[in-house]
């Protein structure tokens, strides 16, 4: 047994064989193992125990050259421990280097891969009474396991201790957002040694693949932000704490974001409250765009203004003002981050599409080409969503493992099946299937599971729908779209109290949003599913005053006007609809509503009919 899977074995008993009695110390742990060591044997016994024993020899000597500790050597793998993280990495690092060197030069028998988990914290340690040997055990112990058995062969994994470190020394680092471990309670941010040129592939708690590209640094750079520590301006100076902390729950939700590359608050705080020009920060800290904020407090109130900056054109493309009761900080401190971190992706996407959109075609790469299509797929009309869908697919070609490209395909299959753009069910199939392959690439995207619970509503599965906005939610809490998304499901299954609090959630967080008229509509949903129909008109008057370019929303109106009785204005509204889309046929509709009671949608299209709707009988 490797010593990665007797962290394994503990994590599954979950105690330790040692006392519990032994004293805490900080430590730094490594583990290393080697991929499909008895496959390897298998095909070739010598190769692969001469492959072993030259690679694991040459790790136990540098560690013990870097000051760490060996502390079990079983066959495929070693745990080592070690005072401070850097020696750790600097061990990883050049061991998987010298691995990858050694396998350009050796025969295919003989080639082997490994995969490191280095954890920083806590570590228990005591004499076995069996065996003699002192032994290292607790949480950091496991959390070093399991992230040594999540890493892709050849890649390094590492914890939020660690990430530091890592940066200290220069090393490029890859955000995998936070992961549930097994045997470990509360999720873990993980991070990823990324080398020049490389391309990680991790697998999944379940064991699917999922890939991110190590980008070269100026590609990086267009999707690269620093949050510099918020300034407190009046008030207590001893209130500064807030400010600080605000500050590093903006950072820490923005990590979450498989668009941006966050800069940590050690580099961004440290170029904070000086004279320095913005442009030189950004200079220094390799990064394009930049957020900003103040906080004042005065009179039992909390002012909080915040703003993100394009340092490359020294344009504000996002400025946002929270005035809050400073009544209960910590939680004000929750919803603040939460609002900014929730308004701040949305507008760097704006910005980033808008910039796509004005390049010559010839130029752009696989993030333009993304970009350009987001920006297609957000006008109105035919022509944007044929653009929309060639464009992702050029960019699907440079990126055929990007989860977010795949993410994005699918939508652009859902919108030509409910716009009656092509055929709905070769749309809805290829939907789904770009949903579920985004999800297999990256099992802890929350955009790609809150994607395929859309996708999955398009086919009827509401259940299976609301699972994974769930899922998409525990994973990002400030996720606004899955929040919104969720509110519409819950709305079209009846439960339509739970609906508005995820609906007025989504809003509260995001209300710039481009989808924000597709949550006031699923308002309208939920106050037609509980028959108040003048409520329903409202709320879906507010969604067609969003976006009139919408043709759903005018025929949804003319439908929401005619059940309550008001048949010149449902007419007026399908006019407008009808100037949009001219046929919007039942089948085509009834993908973007997949009612439970299939009464409701029923009553939808007596409402329609009403109106002068009559697409099902030509």
């Amino acid at each position: 047994m490797s010593v990665a899977r007797m962290g394994e074995a503990e994590a599954q008993r979950g105690e330790s064989p040692l006392a519990a009695s032994a004293a805490p110390i900080d430590a730094t742990i490594l583990f290393s193992d080697a991929v499909d060591y008895s496959g390897a044997t298998e095909r070739d016994p010598q190769a692969a125990r001469d492959a072993i024993r030259r690679h694991v020899g040459w790790e136990v000597a540098e560690i013990r050259r870097h000051g760490g500790r060996v502390i079990s050597v079983a066959g495929d793998g070693v745990m080592a421990a070690f005072d401070t993280p850097g020696p750790a990495l600097a061990v990883a690092d050049a061991f998987q280097r010298r691995v990858a060197e050694a396998n350009r030069q050796a025969r295919e028998s003989g080639r082997m891969r490994f995969r490191v988990g280095i954890a920083r914290g806590k570590v228990f340690r005591e004499r076995n009474a069996v065996s003699g040997e002192e032994e290292f055990y607790g949480p950091t112990v496991i959390v070093a396991a399991r992230l040594e058995q999540g890493a892709e062969p050849g890649a390094i994994n590492f914890d939020d201790a660690v990430a530091e470190a890592a940066e200290t020394l220069g090393l490029g680092r890859l955000p995998l957002g936070y992961r549930k471990l097994k045997g470990i309670d509360a999720p873990v941010r993980v991070w990823r040694l990324s080398l020049p040129g490389d391309e990680l592939r991790v697998i999944g708690e379940g064991g699917a693949a999922h890939a991110i590209a190590s980008q070269p640094l100026d590609a990086r750079r267009a999707r690269s932000v620093a949050v510099l520590r918020f300034e407190m301006r009046g008030g207590d100076e001893d209130d500064g704490w807030f400010a600080e902390a605000v500050s590093e729950d903006v950072i820490d939700g923005l990590s979450r974001s498989r668009w941006l590359f966050v800069t940590s608050a050690r580099s961004s705080f440290a170029l904070s409250g000086g004279t320095t020009p913005i442009r030189e920060i950004a200079e220094r800290l390799k990064v394009r765009y930049l957020v900003d904020g103040s906080v004042r407090r005065g009179g039992g109130r909390v002012r909080i203004a915040a703003r993100l900056i394009d340092c490359e054109t020294d344009e504000v493309v996002w400025s946002a003002r929270y005035d809050r009761d400073a009544t209960d900080l910590f939680a004000l401190q929750d919803q603040i981050a939460g609002a900014v971190t929730a308004s701040l992706e949305p507008a760097f996407l704006r910005n980033e599409e808008t910039r796509a959109a004005r390049t010559e075609p010839r130029d752009l790469q696989h993030w333009d080409l993304l970009m350009r299509a987001r920006w297609h797929f957000w006008r109105s009309g035919k022509r944007h969503a044929m653009a929309a869908y060639e464009t992702a697919g050029k960019a699907l070609a440079l990126g055929p493992d990007d989860a977010e490209t795949h993410a994005f395909l699918s939508f652009v299959n859902m919108t030509m099946a409910w716009s009656g753009l092509g055929d709905p069910r070769e749309n809805l199939k290829t939907a789904l299937r770009h949903a579920t392959r985004a999800v297999e690439l990256d099992d802890t995207n929350a955009n790609a599971h809150f994607t395929l619970g859309t996708a999955l509503s398009c086919v009827g599965r509401l259940d299976d729908a609301v699972a994974e906005e769930r899922r998409a939610l525990a994973l990002n809490p400030h996720f606004s779209a899955a929040m919104g998304e969720l509110g519409r499901l819950l709305a079209f299954k009846g439960a339509s109290e739970e609906a508005r609090v995820h609906l007025s959630g989504a809003e509260t967080l995001s209300p710039q949003d481009p989808t924000v008229s597709l949550w006031r509509r699923s308002g309208a949903i939920a106050a037609f599913v509980d028959d108040d129909l003048e409520e329903a008109v409202r709320r879906q008057g507010e969604a067609v005053a969003a976006r009139p370019d919408w043709f759903f929303h005018h025929y949804l109106q003319a439908g929401l006007l005619a059940e309550a009785g008001r048949l010149a204005d449902a007419r007026v509204a399908l006019e407008a609809g009808r100037k949009l889309v001219r046929r919007y046929p039942s089948a085509v509709m009834r993908v973007g509503h997949p009612f439970g009671d299939e009464g409701h949608f029923e009553r939808l299209l007596r409402g329609l009919r009403a109106a002068g709707w009559d697409d099902d009988r030509r």
